[in-house]
């Protein structure tokens, strides 16, 4: 039944693995599909809004990012399917769909899985976000990361960005507006899921398949971000600075810098809103 389905395989080129999947192979295994490769940012987008107007199943192939751009190209025309091949892969990891070739045994299944994206507008535009969105030395750090030595080290790329941003100063000049809260921070982290930057629970209460976001942050300087990553990181073994944490309905950022990040990829904006969607979009998956 699977193979008679039309899936759409929206590939990125960029991502770390996808030399080790051969459109040959998705042609062998799906042979009423189809494969198109992007050719720059927003491409998925325009490409899976097309595909599910012609009645095919858009497939993201690729890394988170890929993920949230078809996914903002289908929204209510789903479902989507999900071939993870970046180097973090969180989205992937709270479906429940291996790496590589073997998401496609999860596709072959067609079973889905309902999530709510969360939305960020910036610039004027909308977009998707599922991980999170954010200002200070994490963003910073994610500016910083130099994409020709990420595709040698993967994601410890963003940890060495990371700690030489840390040599700088860090101040709470964040301005955060949380349901109407007004907090100021040095790092402001809006989370549409509890992982980040990795198998690090930042988040307390938030999760990609009920409504809401988290804000989570800290004030002060480079010694409290330092330590709100590092707890993540070690499972709470390394105690958490004074943080804030809030469960909203809408975070508004605001950086002077004007440098954010969404999902693991730059986004350059002096604010951010960001609220949660309220259908849920229907990805096929293992959970």
């Amino acid at each position: 039944m699977s193979a008679r389905k039309r899936f759409l395989f929206i590939r990125n080129p960029a991502s770390g693995s996808a030399k080790g999947l051969k459109s040959a192979d998705l042609a062998r295994l799906f042979p009423a599909s189809d494969s198109v490769f992007t050719k720059g940012p927003g491409d998925a987008t325009t490409l899976a809004r097309k595909g599910a107007e012609e009645g095919f199943i858009p497939v993201a192939v690729g890394g988170d990012g890929t993920f949230r751009e078809v996914a903002f190209g289908v929204k209510g025309n789903g479902p989507m399917g999900f071939i993870p091949l970046g180097t973090i892969n969180l989205v992937a990891m709270a479906l429940k769909i291996p790496k590589g070739a073997r998401a496609l045994e999860i596709l072959a299944r067609g079973e889905e899985s309902g999530i709510y994206p969360g939305i960020c507008e910036a610039n004027g535009e909308e977009s998707y976000f599922f991980i999170g969105v954010s200002a200070g030395p994490d963003a910073d750090s994610v500016h910083g990361a130099s994409l020709s030595l990420k595709k040698r080290i993967g994601r410890s790329v963003y940890a060495l960005s990371f700690m030489k941003r840390l040599l700088k100063p860090v101040k709470s000049e964040i301005a955060c507006l949380a349901d109407g809260e007004t907090a100021i921070l040095s790092e402001a982290v809006a989370l549409r899921m509890a992982w980040y930057g990795g198998p690090y629970r930042l988040g307390e209460k938030v999760s990609l398949f009920e409504r809401g976001i988290e804000l989570v942050g800290t004030g002060g300087g480079r010694a409290r971000v330092l330590r709100l990553f590092a707890s993540a990181a070690s499972g709470g073994i390394i105690p958490p600075p004074p943080r804030f944490s809030k469960m909203c309905e809408k975070i508004i950022l605001k950086s002077r810098e004007g440098l954010l990040q969404i999902d693991g990829d730059p986004l350059f904006a002096s604010a951010a809103t960001m609220t949660c969607g309220k259908t849920p979009l229907k990805v096929i998956s293992g959970s």
